[in-house]
């Protein structure tokens, strides 16, 4: 038998597999995970799983159960041997993963400090964009960097932000989260963070002045930082200088990216960039076709609060089908982050 509401996916690449014993008329805790998916199979007794509405399922020999994250769940011996039950969980188990029956996520989880992006430093700090699974983002936080940004954009925003959050929360408090979007509702923003436990919106697109203050007096006094991006192939440097002027008073810093898609992996140029950084006391982070060959020679040159990479950060892997997949690459980001520091 197959039960549960899932098929069962994995939705990360990583997984531990435990075998658990349990005696006779013995149980494990009622809890439930944030971000974990959990795959048992008994391999020998019988096995009650006790639901948190009360109900139960029967597991005997050769069955398997699928548990969602975030699903209540206990399992109890209900035979008069030892019962043996192979679990699989994707991603690894975390102790912070993990959840007592009735028990909300720590206040830490739904409105977490701010990332050490934004903690006082002397060294420029680094962002990797471009982030989609929790894989990536374990992956870029023990690496080194000091935030990840996700893309929210497009039709496919809400489903984004609802796969995201069932992960993000357990992100380390250490790491800052930005969400990159073009969304101006600021009622819309505020559940948006709220949902993913970020910290920073980064907004991108062609806004007018007073949109933007009203997104800076929604999310700054309750505590969230504000990031506008600033294409750098658009207008003139005169231009340019005008609209960090105009903005600076109501953000947290300013992105300065070659486009405004960003993700190009394409530089522009730095003696702009540098002029506008002696221009503002807004802090700058900088953008565009950055990777570790040219992050020293960027971060000499301009003098950015902050660094932010995405095809920088990434390899490509070549599909066993045919095709090829961009992934992060955890060796380039410690690189990144070896240079910056």
């Amino acid at each position: 038998m197959l039960a549960g509401n899932t098929a069962g996916l994995m939705k990360t690449d990583r997984a531990d597999l435990k075998i658990l014993e349990i005696h006779p008329g013995q149980r494990t805790s009622h809890h439930s995970h944030l971000i974990a998916e959990s795959i048992y199979h008994v391999t020998e007794g019988n096995i009650l799983f006790l639901h948190a509405d009360g109900s139960e399922t029967q597991l005997n020999h050769g069955d398997t159960f699928i548990i969602d994250p975030g699903e209540p769940h206990c399992i109890q011996n209900a035979g008069n041997s030892i019962a043996r039950v192979v679990e699989i969980e994707s991603p690894p188990h975390r102790s912070s993963d993990k959840l007592a029956l009735n028990q909300t996520a720590p206040i830490a989880l739904r409105k977490r400090p701010l990332g050490q992006f934004w903690s006082p430093s002397l060294k420029p700090r680094l962002k990797v964009c471009g982030v989609r699974s929790a894989d990536a983002a374990w992956a870029c936080h023990e690496a080194g960097a000091d935030a990840i940004g996700l893309h929210l954009v497009g039709t496919t925003r809400s489903r984004r932000i609802e796969e995201y959050s069932h992960w993000l929360p357990a992100m380390p408090n250490s790491l800052s989260i930005f969400l990159l979007t073009e969304e101006t509702n600021p009622y819309v923003l505020c559940e948006m963070l709220r949902a993913s436990c970020a910290d920073t919106i980064q907004l991108q697109g062609t806004h007018t002045l007073n949109t933007i203050a009203s997104i800076s007096l929604a999310l700054r006094p309750r505590g969230w930082k504000f990031v506008r991006t600033l294409p750098m192939d658009e207008g003139i440097p005169n231009t340019r200088r005008d609209d960090v002027e105009a903005i600076a008073p109501y953000v947290d810093a300013i992105l300065l990216d070659s486009s405004a898609r960003g993700g190009t992996g394409m530089s522009h140029d730095w003696d702009e960039s540098a002029a506008l950084v002696r221009f503002t006391k807004t802090p700058i982070i900088l953008a565009g076709g950055i990777n570790s060959t040219n992050i020293a020679a960027a971060v000499a040159r301009v003098a950015p609060m902050g660094i932010d990479v995405e095809s920088g950060s990434e390899r490509i892997l070549p599909l066993p089908e045919g095709g090829r997949i961009t992934v992060k690459d955890p060796v380039a980001i410690r690189a990144l982050v070896d240079l910056l520091r």
